[in-house]
């Protein structure tokens, strides 16, 4: 089982600065997460899962992890993961980034 918060807000003050889905029962060796704007691009993707602390890589906001931040609005999300049983699971959400 996955979640992941429906907003964040990448100001820097220290609260809610990232997007990150967090679950029981990833194996870590075969998570995907991507992140879309409205017109379907892929905006920022990991395979990175962090089984010490249920988080993966978090998204800062950032586009393509350069310097040019995502404008507020709302953005997908896709997971794509195995369970530790191998069998695969896709969620799907939505994140509101706001400032």
């Amino acid at each position: 089982m996955l979640y992941g918060p429906t907003a964040f807000s990448p100001d820097k003050d220290h609260l809610n600065d990232n997007f990150y889905v967090t679950g029981v029962g990833v194996d870590a060796e075969n998570f995907s997460l991507k992140l879309y704007d409205r017109w379907g691009e892929i905006i920022w993707e990991t395979t990175e899962w962090n089984t010490e602390d249920m988080r993966s890589a978090v998204w800062d906001g950032r586009v393509k992890g350069h310097e040019k931040t995502a404008q507020i609005g709302v953005y997908k999300w896709k997971v794509v993961w195995h369970d530790v049983n191998n069998n695969e699971h896709i969620k799907v959400g939505i994140v509101t980034l706001i400032r």
